[in-house]
């Protein structure tokens, strides 16, 4: 979750300064979720509401890049909207920047080692950014191409990590 488009930058506020000016972040949400019989006819809607726990990931910067005035992020804890069970959130969001270029990022992690596995990522996606800067510059598609299999390979050799419902 995050902002980075200029038009958002005066609705933005420095997470260092909410308790400052006394503002909590939003938390009460609703939902409709729709229901199907088994023939998966729509057969209606049921709302849900529940509390979202604070982030645990909150950040906001004005970078000196280009045109690029603004961008934040915000990682939400894991929740069961039910409120059955207790969710970990496995999720991590980073940015790397030189002067000329910035590489944001989004890792959904799944599976009973989803944090290891976004931890592993990020770190893959880091050192690659920053020594393939070149790269990332004039081929971004072949940059991609390239860091994806280089996390999945990163994964793969850690034999500790069960990244079988990670996705591919």
């Amino acid at each position: 979750m995050g902002c980075g488009h200029t038009s958002q930058r005066d609705k933005i506020i420095d997470p260092h300064n909410i308790g400052k000016l006394n503002l909590k972040y939003p938390n009460h949400i609703r939902v409709k979720i729709k229901q199907k019989d088994n023939s998966g006819k729509e057969t209606g809607f049921k709302s849900i509401s529940f509390n979202l726990k604070p982030p645990f990931i909150y950040s906001s910067h004005s970078p000196t890049l280009l045109n690029f005035l603004h961008y934040s992020l915000c990682t939400l804890p894991g929740c069961d909207p039910a409120g059955v069970t207790e969710k970990k959130c496995q999720d991590i969001c980073g940015v790397f920047s030189t002067p000329k270029s910035m590489l944001l990022t989004l890792f959904d992690g799944h599976g009973k080692d989803g944090e290891k596995i976004v931890d592993v990522c990020l770190n893959i996606v880091k050192d690659f950014y920053l020594n393939s800067i070149e790269r990332f510059e004039s081929d971004f598609k072949g940059f991609l191409e390239e860091l994806c299999k280089n996390c999945d390979d990163g994964v793969k050799r850690r034999h500790e990590i069960d990244s079988s419902n990670s996705g591919r």
